[in-house]
C-alpha cells in the first residue's frame, strides 16, 4: 500500500501545489525589503530553497495526516469493535515518512518552482505540470511490454524507500537514488539559474548546475548500463530458451533424490544432493549434462563414488566430464554439493515483459506479484522452475512435453521460528551437530513427484487429519488475522470438509496424496496459474498456495448480515456456506469440492511427441468435463486484454457479492467496479473471456489454421487463445461422444499404464481402442489439419405407432447426414414438438440447451444421439419423441462462427402402408448408411446478408448502422455461415440487394424467410441484437415472428416495380415473391416492412432464370 502511496500519484500534488506559488512569490517583497534596509542582496539560492522547503512541508503534512489517522484507527481497534484499519509495517511507514515522500515531493516541488520561474504564471505553470502529469500517465500506459524493462533504469524511488527488502539493495539501487537526487538538485539550480535578479554568485550556481548534470548523466549512464545488462541477460536466456525448445530429449531419467539442504535466509543455500537414474541413451560424448541455477557455486561432483571436473555456464548447464561413455539402462549415482544464493532472474518467465517468450499453458493468469521467486530475510519462495536442485530436464516447455518422476527424501534445516513446505510427509529430525538456532525436518515422498517446490517463513502451522488424510495450513501472523474469523468456526468447517471427502470417495474420487498442505505467500511473488486472497493454487503435487490481494482486503467480519437467525443459521454454518459457494463457483482451477482429490492429471501422468502440448490441454479439459461438467473458460491470454484490443467489461453481477465482502459503500461500489477491470482480479477473468477474449476473429483464425501450425509459429496471446479454444472444443466433442462413464474409463486405463510415466497420442489411441472407445476416429487428423466437415441432410419424416399395450402413442424420426468434408464431424441432435411462448418452439425434454464457444459452458444433451461422422460417410439418425416434432435441430459441435446450428422441418406421413418396416421400428440412435444428396437442382443466383452488394439506408453497409445488428441464426441461409440481419427501429428502414443479372429473360423472384418461430436465437457474444430480445434458461430469442406484410421494390434499368407479400401467413425457407421479364445488368431489389410492424428481417434473395413454357 505505501508502494502505492509513494510512487507515481504524488506527482498529482503538483496540481496542488502550483497554485501555492504566488503566495510563495510574495516572499520577494520581504527580499526585497531586507536588501534595502541591510543594503545586502539575497542569492537566488537562499531565496528559492526557502520556497521548496515550504513547498516539501505542504505537501507532506497531508501524508503525514493521513499515516497517522490509519495508524491512531489500528491503535484504537485494541479497545473498539471495529475492523476498518490495518496498521503500516513501522520501518516501511518510517521510510516513506522520512525518506520516500520528502524526495519524491522535492521532485514535484522543483518542478512546479522552475515552471513558474520560465513562465511567471500560475495558470502556465498548472497547465505544464498538468500536462507532465498526464503525459506521464500516457507513457505508462501506452509502453510495451516488451520495454517494461527499461523502466528499471529511470530514476525511481517508490520500492527502496518504501517495501523493498534490505538485503535486496544493490549497487544499482544505489546508483538510482544518486541519479534522483541529482535530478532533484540539476532542477533546483536551473531554476536559481534562470531566475532573474540580482545575485552576485551566478558563476557558482552555473558551476554546481553543471556538476549536478554531469552527475546526472553519469548516474543514468550508469543504469542504463545495468538495465542493458538485464536485458541482454533476459534476451540471451530467451533465446537459449527458444533454442532448447526443440531439445526435448533427456540423458537420465531420476530414480530418486536424496538431500541435504541448509537455508540461511538473504544469506546463501546449501545443498548436498544424491541422486540415483537410469541412463535413457548412449552417451555418444565425454559429457553429461544437468541443469542447476547459475546462481550457485558447485564445490564437488561425484559420479558413482568417483570424483569428476564439472561447469556451470550462465545458462544454468552443469556439464560433467565423464571418463567412460556410459550406456542405455546403466543405473549410475550422483553426488553434487554447491551453495550460494539463487539467481532469482533465472529462468526468467515474466509475461508481462516479454509476451512472446510467455510459457505455453504453465502461466495462465499472473495478476499481481512482480517476483517469481524470493530469496530474503522474510521469505523464501524457489519454484521448481529455479532449478534449486539438479534436474535433467530443462523446466521450459518441455516440463509438460515431458516429465521426470522420482522418489525425494529432503532433510531440510531452517531458522528455528520458520516453517516449511515441499512435497512429502513431514518428520522432525534431531538437531545433533546443527548450528545452534536451526532446526532440522525431513521431507520424504511416499509415491514419485515431477517437481519440488520450497516454500519457507515464519509460518503458524495448523493441522488436521481426516478421512486418513492429513491436512496442514501454514499462514503468516498477517494472514492469520484477517482469517481469525475462519479460525473461531474451524471445527464446522472441518466437518462439513469430512462429509464433502466421503461423499468424493463415493463418487469415485481418489487421494494421491497422504499429505495436504496450504501455503501463505507474499503478495508480489508471481504465482504462475494466478489467484487472490483464499484462491487455491496448485503449486506442486499436494501443496496449495494461498496469497493475499493487498489493495482491497477482504473483511471477513462483514460477511456476516444482520438477520442471519431469520434464516435458522448461525455464524459459523453461515461461514461455511458462504466458502464453499465461493470455491464451488470460481471456476478458476479451484474447487474445494473437487479439486483437493484430483491433481493426478498434472502431477501423475506426463505426454510427450510433437502434439504434446495441444494434447495436454485436450485431456485436461476433458479431465475437467468428467469431475466437475464444466470447462474453464480462461486462457493464458486473461492476463492480456489490452494486446487482445478488447472491451473491459463494464459491470458484473459478481461485484455486487464482493463489494459488501470488501465493505464499500455505493460511491466505493462504483470505484470499485471501475478499478477491478485494471488491477485484473481473477474473479472478472471469465466477465473479460466471454466479452473480450472469446471473440468473432479468435474463433475465425482457430479455424483457418491448424494446431501445428499455430504452436510452431510465435505465439502471442491472440494465438495462444485460438489454440485453446480449438483444444476446449475437441475434448468437448469427446466427452459428448463417449459419455462420462467411458471418459472416466479412459482415464483410468491411462492411470493403470502410464502413472508416473510418459506416454504419447499413439498410446491414447491404442489403450482407446483396448476398451473399444473411438477416440481416434473421433479426432481425426485434429492436429496437422485446418479442414472443417461439411454436411448434406436430408428431409426428416416422422412416423407415430402404438409403444404399448395400453395404447400410448410416440414417434420416430428419421433422417440423414453426409459428410462431405475432410474432417472428421461430431453433431448433437435434438427435436421440438410444441410452439412455446413468444412464438419459440420448445424442446420436448430438458431440452436443446445452447452451446457457447465463448465459456466452454454447456447443458444437458437434447433428446437425440450425439453423432461422429467421419469424412465420405454418412449416417441414418433416429429420435423417439412422445409428442410429434414441428422440427429437428442439429448443432455441430465442431469450431465455427456462429454456431453452425441447423434446423430442419420434420415431415409426419399418417399413411404408412407403402413405408418400409424398417423404418417404423423403433431407433434412438445413429447407424452409417448409403444415402447421397440427389443431383443439384438449379439454385439461381442468391444474395446473401454477408456478400457486400447488400446496404441498408442510404447505401450504408450493414456493420455501420447501429440500429441494424446481424445474428448467426440456424433457420438462416448460408453456405458457410447462417447469418440475417435484424432491425427494430421506429424510424424508417429498408435493405437493398443488388445483383448483376447475367442475361435477358423471365426471373423468379424469392426471398429467405427465417424460421422465428422454429428456433431459439444462437447469438455469440458480442453478436446480440438490440431490440425485443428476451432471455429464458440462458438462451437469447425474439418475442415475435414476423406481423403484416413486406413491401418489395425492384428497380431494373426502365423496369420498376411495388410487391406487397404476407410474410407473416408463410412458412419459413424461400418463398415466392414474382416472375417477372427483366433485360442484363444492375437489378436492385427493395425490402421495407408494413406499418403493422416495427421489425424488418433481411436473410437472402434469390433469382432463378426460368426457361420458355415454364
Amino acid at each position: 500500500m505505501l508502494v502505492v502511496l509513494g510512487g507515481y500519484p504524488l506527482l498529482l500534488m503538483a496540481c496542488f501545489l502550483c497554485f501555492m506559488g504566488r503566495n510563495l512569490l510574495t516572499r520577494d517583497e520581504y527580499y526585497r525589503i531586507h536588501e534595502v534596509v541591510d543594503a545586502r542582496p539575497v542569492s537566488n539560492f537562499r531565496l528559492l530553497t526557502s520556497k521548496i522547503v515550504a513547498l516539501v512541508v505542504v505537501g507532506w503534512i497531508p501524508m503525514a495526516v493521513f499515516s497517522g489517522i490509519i495508524e491512531l484507527g489500528a491503535w484504537l481497534q485494541n479497545f473498539m469493535d471495529f475492523n476498518w484499519f490495518e496498521r503500516f509495517d513501522t520501518v516501511a511507514l518510517l521510510k516513506f515518512l522520512l525518506f520516500t515522500c520528502p524526495v519524491s515531493l522535492s521532485l514535484v516541488a522543483v518542478l512546479s518552482l522552475l515552471f513558474n520561474v520560465l513562465f511567471r504564471n500560475n495558470l502556465l505553470t498548472m497547465a505544464a505540470l498538468l500536462g507532465i502529469v498526464i503525459g506521464g500517465y500516457v507513457l505508462i500506459t501506452k509502453i510495451s511490454l516488451s520495454q517494461y524493462i527499461y523502466f528499471e533504469g529511470l530514476p525511481l524511488v517508490g520500492y527502496i524507500g518504501s517495501e523493498l527488502d534490505p538485503e535486496q539493495l544493490a549497487f544499482i539501487d544505489i546508483v538510482r537514488y544518486v541519479s534522483y537526487l541529482a535530478t532533484v538538485l540539476f532542477l533546483f539550480l536551473l531554476a536559481v539559474v534562470f531566475f532573474r535578479r540580482r545575485d552576485d554568485f551566478v558563476r557558482r550556481d552555473t558551476i554546481a548546475c553543471s556538476t549536478c548534470g554531469v552527475v546526472l548523466v553519469l548516474c543514468i549512464s550508469t543504469s542504463t548500463i545495468f538495465v542493458l545488462e538485464q536485458a541482454a541477460k533476459m534476451q540471451q536466456w530467451t533465446q537459449f530458451q527458444d533454442r532448447n525448445t526443440v531439445q526435448k530429449a533427456s540423458q537420465l531419467d531420476i530414480i530418486d533424490l536424496n538431500a541435504e539442504v541448509h537455508v540461511e535466509p538473504a544469506r546463501r543455500l546449501s545443498v548436498n544432493a544424491e541422486l540415483s537414474a537410469i541412463v535413457l541413451s548412449d552417451t555418444v560424448e565425454d559429457v553429461l549434462v544437468l541443469w542447476l541455477n547459475p546462481g550457485f557455486s558447485v564445490a564437488e561432483v561425484k559420479l558413482d563414488d568417483v570424483g569428476v571436473s564439472s561447469e556451470l555456464d550462465n545458462n544454468g548447464r552443469l556439464s560433467l566430464r565423464i571418463a567412460q561413455p556410459l550406456e542405455a539402462g546403466q543405473r549410475i549415482h550422483l553426488s553434487v554439493s554447491y551453495q550460494g544464493k539463487p539467481d532469482l532472474d533465472f529462468g526468467y518467465f515474466d509475461s508481462s515483459t516479454d509476451v512472446s517468450k510467455m510459457p505455453k499453458w504453465d502461466q495462465l493468469l499472473s495478476y499481481m506479484g512482480d517476483v517469481h521467486g524470493i530469496y530474503s530475510s522474510k521469505f523464501v519462495a524457489l519454484p521448481q522452475e529455479l532449478m534449486w536442485f539438479p534436474t535433467p530436464v530443462l523446466p521450459l516447455y518441455e516440463l509438460r512435453a515431458h516429465k521426470d518422476f522420482f522418489d525425494s527424501t529432503i532433510q531440510l534445516t531452517l531458522p528455528e521460528e520458520w516453517e516449511a513446505a515441499v512435497s512429502g510427509r513431514r518428520l522432525s529430525v534431531e538437531n545433533d551437530g546443527k548450528p545452534q538456532g536451526f532446526k532440522t525436518y525431513e521431507f520424504k515422498t511416499e509415491a514419485p513427484v515431477s517437481s519440488l517446490d520450497l516454500y519457507a517463513g515464519p509460518f503458524r502451522v495448523f493441522s488436521q487429519e481426516i478421512a486418513g488424510v492429513n491436512f496442514e495450513v501454514l499462514l503468516t501472523e498477517q494472514q492469520l488475522s484477517r482469517v481469525a474469523v475462519i479460525q473461531e468456526h474451524l471445527e464446522i468447517l472441518l466437518d462439513e470438509l469430512a462429509e464433502q471427502l466421503e461423499a468424493n470417495i463415493v463418487e469415485g474420487f481418489e487421494f494421491p496424496c497422504s499429505d495436504y498442505r496450504f501455503v501463505s505467500v507474499p503478495q508480489r511473488l508471481r504465482v504462475y496459474g494466478g489467484g487472490a486472497f483464499l484462491n487455491l493454487l496448485l503449486s506442486s503435487k499436494c501443496s496449495y498456495l494461498l496469497r493475499e490481494f493487498d489493495v482491497f482486503s477482504v473483511n471477513w467480519e462483514n460477511v456476516f448480515p444482520d438477520f442471519l437467525e431469520t434464516w435458522g443459521m448461525d455464524r459459523g454454518t453461515f461461514l461455511v456456506q458462504v466458502l464453499k459457494n465461493y470455491f464451488r463457483f470460481n471456476f478458476q482451477g479451484t474447487n474445494v469440492q473437487l479439486d483437493l482429490f484430483n491433481s493426478y492429471w498434472d502431477h501423475e501422468l506426463g505426454i510427450v511427441g510433437p502434439e504434446a502440448e495441444s494434447l495436454s490441454l485436450v485431456l485436461a479439459y476433458l479431465n475437467d468435463l468428467v469431475w466437475y461438467d464444466s470447462i474453464d473458460g480462461f486462457s493464458a491470454s486473461g492476463y492480456f486484454p489490452k494486446a487482445m484490443k478488447s472491451r473491459q467489461p463494464s459491470s458484473q453481477p459478481i461485484f455486487l457479492y464482493y463489494g459488501a465482502q470488501y465493505n464499500v459503500n455505493q460511491i466505493g461500489q462504483r470505484i470499485f467496479r471501475r478499478l477491478k477491470p485494471f488491477i485484473r482480479h481473477i474473479d472478472i477473468v471469465e466477465g473479460v473471456m466471454s466479452r473480450s477474449l472469446a471473440t468473432e476473429e479468435v474463433q475465425q483464425v482457430a479455424i483457418e489454421s491448424s494446431m501445428q501450425q499455430t504452436v510452431e509459429s510465435e505465439l502471442d496471446p491472440f494465438l495462444v487463445e485460438t489454440l485453446r479454444l480449438r483444444c476446449a472444443h475437441l475434448s468437448f466433442q469427446l466427452f459428448q461422444v463417449l459419455g462420462k462413464e467411458d471418459t472416466r474409463l479412459l482415464f483410468d486405463a491411462l492411470l493403470a499404464r502410464y502413472r508416473h510415466t510418459n506416454f504419447n497420442v499413439e498410446d491414447l489411441y491404442a489403450t482407446s481402442a483396448h476398451l473399444g472407445l473411438p477416440v481416434e476416429e473421433i479426432l481425426g487428423d485434429w492436429f496437422a489439419s485446418n479442414e472443417q466437415p461439411e454436411y448434406a441432410f436430408s428431409s426428416a419424416v416422422t412416423y407415430k405407432r402404438e409403444a404399448n399395450e395400453d395404447g400410448e402413442e410416440e414417434y420416430q424420426t428419421n433422417f440423414h447426414i453426409l459428410n462431405q468434408g475432410e474432417r472428421t464431424g461430431t453433431f448433437r441432435t435434438s427435436v421440438t414438438t410444441v410452439f412455446g411462448g413468444f412464438g419459440a418452439l420448445t424442446p420436448q425434454l430438458a431440452g436443446d440447451s445452447t452451446f457457447i464457444a465463448a465459456d466452454m459452458r454447456y447443458g444437458t444433451a437434447g433428446t437425440g444421439p450425439v453423432v461422429f461422422l467421419e469424412p465420405g460417410e454418412s449416417v441414418e439418425v433416429g429420435i423417439v419423441s412422445e409428442r410429434e416434432p414441428i422440427r429437428v435441430v442439429i448443432q455441430p459441435l465442431n469450431l465455427s462462427v456462429g454456431g453452425g446450428r441447423v434446423a430442419i422441418p420434420a415431415r409426419f406421413i399418417e399413411d404408412t402402408r407403402d413405408v418400409d418396416p424398417v423404418q417404423l421400428e423403433e431407433f434412438h440412435g445413429f447407424r452409417k448408411s448409403s444415402w447421397v444428396p440427389p443431383p443439384s437442382i438449379q439454385t439461381g443466383i442468391v444474395v446473401d446478408d454477408l456478400d457486400p452488394s447488400v446496404t441498408v439506408e442510404n447505401g450504408k453497409h450493414i456493420d455501420d448502422v447501429k440500429t441494424w445488428r446481424r445474428v448467426d441464426y440456424p433457420s438462416a441461409w448460408g453456405s458457410s455461415r447462417r447469418t440475417m440481419v435484424y432491425c427494430e427501429s421506429k424510424n424508417p428502414k429498408k435493405i437493398e440487394f443488388k445483383t448483376d443479372l447475367p442475361h435477358d429473360g423471365m426471373w423468379g423472384l424469392e426471398f429467405h424467410l427465417p424460421d422465428l418461430r422454429g428456433q431459439f436465437g444462437d447469438f455469440g457474444q458480442g453478436l446480440i441484437p438490440r431490440g425485443r430480445i428476451s432471455m429464458g434458461g440462458g438462451t437469447q430469442f425474439f418475442w415475435q415472428s414476423i406481423a403484416g406484410e413486406y413491401k418489395f421494390t425492384l428497380e431494373a434499368g426502365n423496369t420498376f416495380e411495388e410487391i406487397n407479400v404476407n410474410v407473416s401467413q408463410s412458412d419459413f425457407g424461400w418463398i415466392r415473391v414474382a416472375d417477372i421479364q427483366l433485360n442484363q445488368g444492375s437489378t436492385i431489389v427493395s425490402v421495407e416492412p408494413s406499418s403493422d410492424d416495427e421489425k424488418l428481417f433481411g436473410d437472402a434473395i434469390r433469382w432463378i432464370h426460368m426457361d420458355a413454357g415454364e
